[in-house]
């Protein structure tokens, strides 16, 4: 729903503010082309001639306008760092485009502080973005591209240290002609690097995807797995349902699972270079109820404690037929894989604060506080959740049922919730 590149970012501001102020040159905006104020000698140019064509030059067009102080605003994902400040994604009723917001009072009011994206045009499509907020001031935001665009096609990260005072856009990411384009996870190890995977083309059973990675090179993202690259493993399977890094080293992708396959997970253990298929072992048949199927199982929702501790869900269904029967189970290793201990858990996405303590999060909300070995139900909610944590008693949640979205807030551990109504807030 989260510390990288801050030295970097911080080292191009320094540079950009201390360069001289120069009559010979402009820079330029993202999407044009630098100009040159250096003064034409005194010589005479001679006009084009009638047939000659003089190319229109071409503008960028306008960036994402800000939300009006006061302003209603729907948010579609937040990440609270703690019980005052966070961020999020938003939209209004217009709906064309995502706002990066970020909050001083615990969701109430919201600062729109979106970076100077390009703004849709009439006709275009909803600019989406996806985003990693690591704390107060550090986060990425990645944009779709603008398609059909010509000149403007381009898809770059945005990087701010300051939480909302100044974004520096990274060189565009390499997309090889991918004729679609589709970020899945943004992530970080919390140890200097960050990953991006995005989906450049989907067919049969298939997502291929470009893992990017960024280190000590900001403001260019390294292209680590494309559609050809050797030991990608599953990665340009369909469908992925998480990635996550523990370090820089160790990181783990999860899957959903078609009508054929194993269930499995990937592993990397250098970085996101290379990946490894882990098929998980099948539930003994005493923990699924009798008659059941399990024709399809999902993998989702993994937690690291260590490079070698994992705990994450599986989800079985009977079949394709509406409604049907799911069995939920929770994996957890503590050998990187080698062997998984497999118990039954009540559903829904898992979340974990440490290895004795965490929640299953759907319409039913239940608590463990002894690594899984037993729930207790905590409340039913009559929506479908994105949840952020600050602590065991302080949660927030975008509840979407059906198209109502509303900000959720939770004092007690989830077992009472309240309704904001978030405004932006005056300057």
């Amino acid at each position: 729903m989260r510390r990288l590149i801050t030295f970097q970012v911080l080292f191009i501001l320094l540079c950009l503010g201390c360069q001289p102020a120069t009559s010979e040159t402009v820079t330029p905006t993202r999407g044009a082309r630098a100009t040159s104020t250096r003064p034409i000698a005194s010589t005479v140019t001679p006009s084009p001639s009638p047939t000659e064509v003089v190319p229109t030059p071409t503008l960028p067009p306008p960036t994402i306008p800000r939300f009006e102080p006061g302003q209603a605003v729907t948010i579609t994902y937040i990440r609270m760092i703690d019980d005052q400040i966070g961020w999020a994604l938003g939209i209004d009723d217009d709906a064309r485009a995502h706002h990066v917001l970020r909050t001083n009072d615990g969701g109430n009011t919201w600062r729109d502080v979106t970076p100077p994206e390009f703004d849709p045009l009439p006709g275009e499509v909803f600019r989406s973005a996806e985003g990693l907020f690591s704390d107060a001031n550090n986060a990425l935001v990645l944009y779709e591209p603008r398609r059909g665009v010509p000149g403007f096609e381009d898809s770059v990260v945005w990087a701010t240290q300051m939480g909302w005072r100044n974004w520096t856009p990274s060189e565009p990411l390499d997309l090889m002609g991918a004729p679609f384009f589709e970020v899945e996870f943004i992530r970080s190890s919390g140890a200097g690097q960050a990953w991006i995977a995005v989906e450049l083309e989907a067919s049969m059973l298939h997502a291929w995807i470009g893992l990017y990675r960024v280190r000590n090179s900001w403001p260019k993202w390294e292209l680590v797995i494309g559609p050809q690259s050797e030991g990608a493993a599953d990665l340009h399977y369909c469908c992925k349902t998480d990635m996550v890094f523990v370090d820089d080293q160790t990181g783990i992708m999860t899957f959903g699972r078609g009508p054929a396959g194993d269930l499995f997970v990937d592993w990397t253990h250098d970085g996101g270079l290379t990946w490894q298929r882990d098929v998980l072992p099948a539930p003994a048949e005493r923990q699924a109820p009798p008659g059941f199927g399990g024709v399809i199982c999902l993998s989702h929702s993994p937690t690291f404690f260590s490079p070698q501790s994992v705990v994450l869900g599986v989800e079985c269904y009977s079949g394709f037929d509406d409604p049907y029967e799911t069995v939920s189970f929770m994996y957890a290793t503590q050998d990187s894989g080698e062997t998984w201990e497999i118990t039954r858990y009540p559903g829904g996405e898992l979340h974990f604060l440490r290895p004795d303590l965490g929640w299953a999060l759907g319409r039913k909300i239940y608590i463990t506080r002894n690594g899984g070995a037993s729930w207790w139900r905590v409340a039913d909610v009559d929506w479908d959740g994105q949840f952020s944590f600050v602590d065991e008693r302080r949660w927030w949640a975008v509840a979407t049922d059906g198209d109502e979205i509303a900000l959720m807030h939770t004092v007690n551990g989830g077992r009472t919730w309240e309704a904001l109504e978030p405004l932006i807030a005056a300057p």
